[in-house]
């Protein structure tokens, strides 16, 4: 029985751990296709690192209730960042600062519907 109940707990792990992956890679391949859409792929690329120094330094930050607004979320904001950052020939530290301000309002929000009670992340 023990083994059973240990069978079924390892499977749901790896089909959940499994489908996060696909989706996060489908988010992935939408922010690259909207960067080169936008033609900013490198810019895109050091928005996503700035927000990932970002998160790592604000912590908490905001989680949408389904992997499916997830997606759509993600796109929409890295289609507006990605639209509204200058290129690489103005400033190299702009893509970062908009990342890093992505991380920040996403903290913001995720204190915010903690207070109340919402779905947040750590």
């Amino acid at each position: 029985m023990q083994f059973l109940q240990i069978l079924k707990r390892t499977l749901a792990t790896a089909l959940f751990v499994s489908y996060s992956l696909l989706v996060q890679g489908w988010q992935a391949l939408g922010i690259v296709i909207i960067a080169i859409l936008n033609n900013r792929p490198w810019e895109c690329v050091f928005i996503f690192l700035g927000f990932i120094a970002g998160r790592k330094f604000f912590g908490r930050t905001y989680h949408a209730p389904t992997m499916n607004i997830c997606t759509i979320l993600t796109w929409v904001v890295f289609y507006f960042l990605t639209s509204a950052v200058p290129s690489f020939s103005v400033s190299i530290t702009i893509p970062c600062i908009f990342g890093i301000c992505l991380a920040y309002i996403l903290s913001i929000i995720g204190d915010y519907m903690e207070e109340r009670g919402g779905v947040i992340g750590e």
